[in-house]
């Protein structure tokens, strides 16, 4: 009987030892985006005025200084950015400020051909900038479309200031790759910035087909967010429908919580492939986008209404409209779930780099598929994006010729994501099966005990 005892103890709590490690997975994740004061240290170098600064730059407010030449940034339309336009440098204004920042080989210039037939013969370019990570091989992903257009009351080669789409999401990268490289974290951390965006998530969709995506842990899409005309502080979290996305959606909002906690959000779950976060939902990664409060959603607690900004896809889009404070504190939150989800370790010193880098061509064409439906940010009319029962499936329009592909090596995909609870069961019923036999086994022993005494 005594020797006995310790066995059953052990059938007894053989379910719950299964249980805590795969449920402390999730948790710990969730735990980590929280209150750190390695995060809250890093948010403190920071500012309203610098990431002001950024978008007054990036949408022509302010002149800048690029190889040596003062230009104004009039239009960042991404065949005037590759086409040597000098109102539309600030592709060369962000690379020759990370190159300061970072050493060349921690900078990619990736090149990838568009699909457009006016443009099919220019080289377009996202930047890449990687922060490598210390003891992991994940990462995660921030980015943003340096892009901008203008559909109605002007020229995009000419004027398309894009405060608000996107030089809010874009001087929020510059923000974080300027500040985080101060610091060491366990995950490694990529800051991208897409073009063409506005011409159909050309070059998301280039990168994710040359480049793996099943080490992203996670992506965090910043796109025209800081119109609120009426200090309402929400904003929408365009979630999807993939678990892999949900675990991303609740870090960001742990650091809402934590370091922003003044903010609304909606969280959506709708289907909303418009932009650069939509590329890697094709490939089963997780990502989520960070967007003004755009559509009605009446969620509760969440935005009333819908805001979307009038002046988007207009020369109008500029910093004057957008609400300062209330950016900056999304960009504080977005910020803080970046650094949750690569997990911060500590600070580290950082070298002196060149500022001179030299272009880095990688020769490749690509054909990456354009969506069949209109973009959601058109000023009229209002676009009720259809409901996909998966991830969508992003087509190539018709009339349009593709261009012939040169592939990458295919990446397998991630496959369905099942919920940490459906691993518990067999493992529950295995340990209530032990248990039991462990029980009858018990019950027999005293049986035949009692009878050996009669």
């Amino acid at each position: 009987m005594r020797r006995l005892a310790p066995l059953v103890i052990l059938f007894a709590v053989l379910p719950a030892m299964v249980w805590v490690p795969l449920d402390m997975g999730y948790a710990q994740e969730q735990d980590a985006c929280g209150n750190n004061p390695l995060v809250s240290q890093l948010l403190a170098r920071t500012s309203q005025d610098k990431w002001v600064e950024w978008i007054r730059k990036l949408s022509g407010e302010e002149p800048v200084k690029v190889g040596g030449e003062t230009v104004t940034i009039r239009t960042r339309l991404t065949s005037a950015m590759f086409s040597g336009a000098e109102n539309a440098r600030a592709f060369d204004y962000v690379l020759e400020q990370v190159s300061a920042w970072y050493p060349k080989d921690q900078i990619e210039i990736d090149e990838y051909r568009p699909v457009t037939s006016s443009n099919s013969r220019q080289v377009w370019k996202n930047l890449i900038v990687t922060l490598p990570g210390a003891g992991s091989s994940e990462e995660v992903i921030f980015s943003a479309h340096l892009d901008s257009i203008v559909h109605s009351g002007g020229d995009p080669a000419i004027s398309a200031p894009g405060a608000e789409d996107n030089a809010s999401g874009s001087a929020a990268l510059l923000e974080a790759a300027r500040i985080f490289r101060f610091y060491r974290f366990e995950r490694t951390i990529r800051f991208i910035w897409f073009t063409g965006e506005e011409q159909g998530l050309l070059g998301s969709k280039a990168y994710v087909e040359d480049h793996p995506t099943t080490q992203i842990a996670g992506v965090i899409n910043l796109d025209m967010y800081g119109y609120d005309p009426d200090n309402e502080a929400c904003f929408e979290l365009h979630v999807g429908n993939l678990a892999a996305s949900d675990k991303v959606g609740q870090c960001f909002d742990q650091a809402l919580k934590a370091y922003s906690p003044n903010l609304k959000r909606d969280y959506v779950t709708n289907i909303m492939p418009y932009s650069d976060h939509a590329s890697f939902w094709g490939k089963r990664v997780g990502a989520v986008e960070v967007l003004e409060n755009h559509i009605e959603d009446n969620q509760p607690g969440g935005c009333t209404g819908s805001k979307e900004s009038p002046f988007y896809h207009t020369p109008r889009d500029t910093i004057d409209k957008m609400n300062l404070p209330i950016g900056f504190d999304i960009t504080r939150a977005g910020l803080a779930a970046l650094a949750g989800m690569a997990h911060p370790l500590g600070e580290q010193a950082v070298q002196p780099t060149a500022t001179a880098l030299p272009t880095r061509t990688l020769p490749r064409v690509t054909n990456p598929p354009l969506p069949s439906v209109q973009p959601y940010r058109t000023p009229q009319p209002r676009f009720t994006p259809p409901v996909f029962p998966t991830p969508p499936r992003l087509l190539t329009p018709p009339n349009r010729t593709p261009l012939p592909t040169r592939r990458a090596t295919p990446t397998p995909k991630m496959g369905w994501n099942p919920p940490a609870w459906l691993f518990v069961i067999p493992f529950c019923l295995c340990g209530g099966f032990i248990l039991l036999v462990g029980l009858a086994i018990l019950l027999s022993i005293l049986g035949i005990g009692i009878s050996l005494r009669k």
